[in-house]
């Protein structure tokens, strides 16, 4: 809240105002007024009023934090603009509330908490009325009320619970409990469906045969006869590697990604956002603490991760936000005391209730640009010493590094990437595909381009408690069990199940190497584990060591041009489309 304005408004009475904002992330309060009408024709951050009577606000733009909140107040008009859509409406210890709207659904959210007395008027074309029962309900409990059964519906009243940062009701912590335990066990039945197929792959399916010595350790070091090295099964037995996972079931969380501003928490006072990110940052301190390899190390470290990449037989990268500090992103679980220049992860700034200083303040997704380490990555596998990579990250920077989507897994989605929910085409765009509020609900205003379908579109990123995208997961997981070398780069390894391919293969006995400033859960599975930024790294690994050139990143895109003769008036019709690079997906060029 420090880097907005406050435009205040106090002990108004009787009045007419237009409320004047300079900067759309300005935040307007209004307290202690009573008898007037506020119009707010500009845009604005958020919205807060406060022990006022008799007073009527009309909204005629966007709030960006898309939040109204109303505390001790009485008999209080709000009329949200129908076009630029408030996501939620948080009213507390109020009596008396009439919500002016224009269309039966048009709030996704209203909580309450110790409301008497509210008022749900529809206008034109819905002349309606409705007034949710209230009498039930407890001073204490926050709860939710949304609009059922179309234009002659009701208002539906439902106890709200709280999930990690999120607001949900408690049937639908319910619904996606058990939706989250089935992809679970979904997930779990691929990994380990995946890991036999490799193992029947690599020893024919028969018993492995006894080494009688040593099995060698994951530095190389070996007891053990050449021939009884080649005896050596790829896991322990399918029986324990099943068990083991069985095991990581329990501790597996959900999927996580971050692409915008997480919710504001209903309910609380401006600026008090406090703990929304406790759930999913790192709590242990010690865990938080950086470490930087001395430059003698490092080169050592490096040399030897040549050797691997120049010697494996399948070679993958996984990486994470890391690889985008530098590019301007921050990351989520870095601690407040980090040495990156983008300040604190996102989630740690939440849950110590702040916000990212003006000195690390984030570039805008769409602004970044590929890393020195993206280009790397490009390099090698051009040069055919990446089989695959798989990736944490939805700064779609993977993608306009130029590397060849056939060869990348997104598990978290592509902010730029958005879907046809019914045909399934694909479309990629130079701008954020994600709108929507709801963290279960993923429909733009867009739609396919295909005349004979039309549908909605999605977009495609994945948040907390979702079911990773099948495709990308089984490309991963299948690339994961035929590796025996893994490069991870700037992943602090704490989200499942993304963070079992890398642990699937130290557990195979491939080499894993592990890049990143904070040590991991993997630390002591992992071949070497390199402290460094990852830049630093992958010049020294790609341009000194392996001796290839890092390309610079260049804008590439391809356009198609067609054109056809009109039977009826033997005019030329000329089309113009932007697509992908390697594939045929729609690409936006000009954005009208």
């Amino acid at each position: 809240m420090s880097s907005r304005k406050l435009i205040e408004y106090t002990s108004q009475k009787d009045k007419e105002i237009n409320v004047e904002s300079e900067k759309p992330s300005n935040m307007v309060y209004i307290s202690r007024c009573q008898g007037c009408t506020f119009i707010i024709n500009k845009q604005i951050g958020k919205l807060y009023i406060e022990k006022s009577i008799g007073c009527k606000i009309v909204v005629n733009v966007k709030v960006m934090s898309s939040l109204l909140e109303v505390y001790k107040c009485k008999d209080i008009i709000l009329v949200p603009d129908v076009v630029h859509q408030l996501h939620t409406v948080t009213i507390e210890a109020t009596d008396g509330v009439v919500l002016q709207l224009k269309k039966p659904n048009q709030l996704q959210r209203i909580v309450i908490m110790s409301c008497v007395n509210l008022k749900y008027c529809l206008v034109y074309p819905y002349p309606l009325e409705s007034i949710p029962d209230l009498s039930k309900c407890d001073d204490s409990t926050q709860y939710l009320l949304n609009w059922e059964g179309g234009s002659t519906g009701k208002l539906a009243v439902n106890v709200l619970t709280r999930r990690g940062g999120y607001l949900s009701t408690v049937e639908q912590a319910e619904i996606m409990d058990k939706k989250q335990e089935e992809a679970m066990d979904k997930m779990m039945e691929m990994v380990i469906g995946t890991v036999q197929e490799s193992i029947d792959k690599k020893v024919g399916n028969k018993p492995p045969a006894a080494t009688g010595g040593k099995i060698a350790s994951n530095t190389g070091d070996t007891a053990s006869s050449g021939k009884e090295e080649a005896c050596r099964p790829l896991v322990e037995s399918t029986q324990e590697f099943q068990q083991k996972l069985g095991n990581m079931k329990d501790k597996l969380k959900p999927t996580e990604t971050v692409v915008r501003d997480g919710p504001v928490i209903p309910g609380s006072k401006p600026g008090a956002n406090s703990g929304a990110g406790r759930q999913y940052n790192i709590e242990d301190e010690e865990q938080k603490k950086e470490f930087v390899d001395s430059a003698k190390d490092l080169d050592k470290k490096v040399k030897m991760v040549a050797k691997f990449i120049r010697e494996g037989k399948h070679v993958i990268f996984f990486t994470g936000a890391g690889i985008s500090t530098s590019a301007g992103i921050p990351d989520f679980r870095s601690g407040m005391n980090t040495m990156l220049e983008t300040g604190p992860g996102v989630w740690e700034l939440r849950a110590h209730g702040q916000a990212h200083s003006r000195r690390s303040k984030p570039v805008k997704l769409i602004s970044a640009l590929p890393t020195v380490t993206h280009m790397s990555m490009v390099a090698l596998h051009e040069a055919g010493l990446i089989k695959f990579t798989v990736s944490q990250n939805v700064d779609g920077l993977h993608r306009r590094s130029g590397m060849n989507p056939k060869q990348l897994a997104e598990l978290h989605g592509n902010t730029n990437l958005e879907s046809c929910s019914v045909c399934g085409v694909q479309y990629l765009r130079d701008f954020e595909t994600r709108e929507a509020f709801g963290v279960f609900n993923h429909e733009t205003t867009r739609r396919c381009d295909d005349p004979a379908c039309g549908n909605i579109l999605l977009d495609s990123i994945i948040n907390f408690g979702e079911q990773l995208p099948e495709n990308e997961i089984k490309s991963a997981f299948d690339h994961g069990g035929k590796a025996d070398v893994c490069v991870v780069l700037g992943s602090s390894l704490t989200v499942q199940p993304a963070a079992t391919i890398p642990a699937t293969v130290g557990s195979n006995r491939g080499k894993l190497v592990i890049c990143n400033l904070q040590k991991t859960p993997l630390y002591n599975l992992a071949t070497i584990n390199v402290h460094s930024m990852c830049d630093v790294f992958m010049k020294k690994l790609v341009e000194d060591e392996l001796k290839i050139p890092i390309p610079s990143f260049k804008l590439k895109r391809r356009a198609k041009l067609s054109f056809s003769q009109i039977s009826m008036t033997n005019d030329w019709e000329f089309r113009f489309q932007g697509l992908d690079v390697f594939e045929d997906i729609p690409y936006s060029i000009i954005q009208g």
